[in-house]
């Protein structure tokens, strides 16, 4: 409970705090900020465990574990699409994000990265079933970036998004959640940026009548992973 009046400010924080509390130790903007951090990765961590608990499938950590697994099936399904999706040219110019070149085609200071893969059970949306989803994540980690790449990129706060939910609720409005496939990739990487990644055995699935030895990846679009991917998108 709070004992003293809140301001028209402190209004909107509280409507917007996940317990409908403000923190008592601090009344800046930076302790605010930092709660509703903390509350946001608290939901998030309490959801993935309840999906967990609930949901009868197992999401691996491994390609190994997912291949190896009851539902092998759905997964093979989703490197398969993964793969397509970075093989299908996208927007105006019809570029692929991942472009198959040979080692001899590699620029002599070229960036080569790895890759992990990020695994999810797609809850269904719409008419879009549930469904195993692979992500390719390069290692941007990895990347050498030049002083003028700008990286930032800015994102939705949630305290926005409590704000309006809750003005939603009050006004009596319908909210919808839509999903886009893939959507970095769909955001051209910079001109003068030149990344290039290792090819992981798990293109194998997609790439099955093509000889994947001495090959390698260039990256044209935003790829997931890249520090620079967030900004293009946006």
């Amino acid at each position: 409970a709070v004992s003293r009046t809140r301001t028209q400010k402190e209004d909107a924080v509280f409507l917007a705090s996940p317990h409908g509390e403000l923190p008592d130790h601090d009344d800046s903007a930076t302790a605010v900020r930092a709660y509703h951090v903390e509350a946001a990765q608290w939901e998030d961590e309490t959801r993935y465990t309840a999906l967990s608990v609930l949901t009868p499938m197992d999401i691996p950590k491994t390609s190994a574990q997912a291949l190896a697994s009851h539902q092998a099936a759905q997964w093979e399904q989703g490197f398969y699409d993964e793969f397509k999706s970075m093989d299908t040219p996208l927007g105006t110019q019809k570029t692929k994000c991942l472009t198959l070149v040979d080692a001899a085609d590699l620029p002599l200071d070229a960036s080569i990265l790895g890759c992990k893969f990020d695994f999810k059970w797609k809850d269904p949306i719409g008419d879009c079933p549930a469904r195993a989803r692979v992500r390719c994540c390069i290692c941007g980690n990895q990347q050498r970036l030049e002083k003028e790449d700008n990286t930032f990129a800015p994102v939705a706060r949630m305290t926005t998004m409590r704000l309006l939910f809750s003005y939603a609720i009050q006004m009596n409005l319908d909210c919808e959640v839509s999903d886009i496939s893939t959507a970095f990739p769909n955001a051209l990487l910079p001109s003068h940026m030149k990344v290039f990644m290792k090819v992981p055995k798990e293109a194998k699935i997609y790439y099955k009548d093509i000889d994947l030895s001495g090959k390698y990846f260039a990256v044209n679009r935003a790829l997931y992973g890249l520090a620079s991917s967030p900004r293009a998108f946006n």
